[in-house]
């Protein structure tokens, strides 16, 4: 996973790992891989940023949740409500999916830094983040992208400007530049 997350090949870009949180309800940890430093953990709330009782205690870094409660299934020919984190990750996974195309069709400007960074665990974390609204008394960022109009970010052009600002200006606490054969990595909080 390391080399996923951080390769050692300057010529690759990082690979964006996203990992389920658990489904403890606050009695024990993140799960693992959720719980590895470069790695987006996922947890589930309902649509509307509630309903975040089977959630573990979030810590500083482990806050991004988005729709995975009250997931309407069929089970059997019946219709079902599910519940978790694991039914979270993939809608997480496809929003961050959609912004790897989005960078690609509305950005083409981007240079090799602000690809890698957007292409790593700190430029995709900011992104989501940008894309999140607070949830549950602050203790999640509830992964929400139809909210960007309500932060003024109507047209893609707009929602272009603010993704490279993340990606450029003041959020570089990721930071990927090359020495001969080896790749250099420096984070920062």
């Amino acid at each position: 996973m390391v080399e996923a997350i951080r390769p050692q090949d300057p010529r690759r870009s990082p690979i964006v790992v996203l990992a389920a949180a658990a489904n403890w309800a606050g009695q024990a940890q993140v799960a693992f891989p959720a719980s590895e430093p470069h790695v987006i953990c996922i947890n589930a709330l309902d649509g509307s940023g509630q309903g975040g009782w089977l959630n573990p205690e979030p810590t500083s870094a482990k806050r991004i949740a988005t729709l995975g409660v009250a997931i309407e299934s069929r089970w059997d020919g019946e219709t079902v409500w599910l519940n978790g984190t694991s039914f979270a990750t993939p809608i997480a996974a496809g929003i961050a999916a959609n912004v790897l195309e989005f960078a690609k069709q509305k950005m083409p400007g981007m240079n090799e830094w602000e690809w890698r960074n957007l292409s790593s665990f700190r430029g995709m974390s900011d992104v989501l983040n940008l894309m999140s609204s607070k949830a549950l008394g602050g203790r999640f960022s509830f992964l929400a992208p139809w909210r960007l109009a309500e932060k003024g970010l109507r047209t893609d052009e707009d929602i272009a400007r603010h993704f490279q600002d993340v990606l450029s200006m003041g959020y570089s606490g990721y930071v990927a530049f090359s020495t001969r054969n080896t790749t250099v990595y420096v984070t920062e909080g």
